[in-house]
């Protein structure tokens, strides 16, 4: 019995189809190692999309502050609350709350307008002396135990609210972010994602 083993040109047509396939199928991973690649440029667009859109967002948020601070009169160091807004826009319906490990007070202004520096809330500060009221203040103030936190709306209607510790995070809303103010520190359940 004897084989056919065909003739030379079956060989290389043989041989072209083999060769063939090996390069359609490098041409496949290539192709899906590129598509992969290119998956993964996207989603990095996109999250950066989201970080820039993030930020966007907070840009004038991120320019409103406030904190505890001294002014002295009559010899004496007197607590007050200080607040900057250096965005060229106002905020509204700011409630800053103020804190003890004992008491609580708080003050809301409708307005904030642009400030060129740092302003004393008056109002407030006042809130604040009846909150430490016979207190030692400066003892509180140095071991941080007088505390001061914020929510406020933006000039684009956005919720905004500081932690006491003076961290900046959006609120799905007016009643979320003046909770977060008067607790002084998120809920993460509420907060918008």
């Amino acid at each position: 019995m004897s084989i056919d083993w065909g003739s030379v040109p079956d060989w290389f047509a043989g041989a072209g189809a083999v060769i063939a396939l090996v390069f359609a199928r490098s041409a496949v991973v290539s192709a899906k190692q590129t598509n992969e690649a290119q998956a993964k440029q996207i989603e990095q667009l996109e999250e950066d999309r989201t970080d820039r859109d993030k930020e966007r967002r907070a840009e004038q948020a991120t320019n409103i502050a406030v904190w505890v601070s001294t002014n002295v009169e009559g010899g004496e160091d007197q607590p007050v609350i200080r607040l900057v807004n250096s965005s060229p826009l106002p905020v509204y319906n700011m409630l800053i709350v103020c804190r003890t490990p004992s008491t609580a007070g708080e003050e809301t202004y409708t307005v904030i307008g642009p400030l060129s520096g740092r302003r004393t809330l008056t109002r407030v500060s006042a809130v604040l002396r009846d909150v430490i009221a016979d207190q030692d203040f400066a003892g509180m103030h140095d071991r941080g135990a007088v505390q001061v936190s914020c929510s406020f709306r933006d000039s684009a209607g956005r919720w905004w609210f500081r932690t006491v510790d003076g961290e900046l995070h959006p609120a799905d809303g007016r009643d979320t972010a003046e909770r977060a103010a008067r607790r002084g520190t998120p809920d993460p359940r509420s907060m918008e994602h």
